[in-house]
């Protein structure tokens, strides 16, 4: 049981370390779209980017 506990815990990491990305990438993502509609004109704004995080390499328990 430990090793199942361990694997979801790595597995609870990672799928934290995803949503951190897929928050920074949907910042540039809006980011872009409003220089597409303002013909390349984009007021300044402050840019969220993701600490970089340690990969956590899982293996399935069987």
């Amino acid at each position: 049981m430990d090793n199942q506990n361990s694997y979801n815990k790595n597995l609870l990491k990672r799928l934290s370390e995803l949503e951190r990305k897929q928050d920074a990438l949907n910042v540039e993502i809006h980011a872009l779209k409003a220089e597409v509609k303002g013909k390349g004109v984009v007021q300044a704004q402050p840019t969220m980017v993701a600490a970089p995080q340690e990969i956590v390499k899982t293996e399935p328990a069987y």
